[in-house]
């Protein structure tokens, strides 16, 4: 099974979500770019988001 850790930092608030774009690290492509999250989630300033293949 492939498991990939993403890191994104907050980008953009909007009226009832928060978007956050993907760190991209130095030699990797983009996986997921942008993220919306509601924002009764929180406003963090990192989230790390894992993707695993099922």
């Amino acid at each position: 099974m492939i498991k990939t850790v993403v890191i994104l930092e907050h980008e953009k608030e909007t009226p009832g979500t928060n978007r956050y774009k993907e760190v991209q690290e130095q030699g990797k492509l983009t996986l997921l770019n942008h993220i919306y999250l509601q924002k009764w989630v929180g406003n963090p300033s990192k989230i790390r988001v894992t993707v695993e293949e099922v």
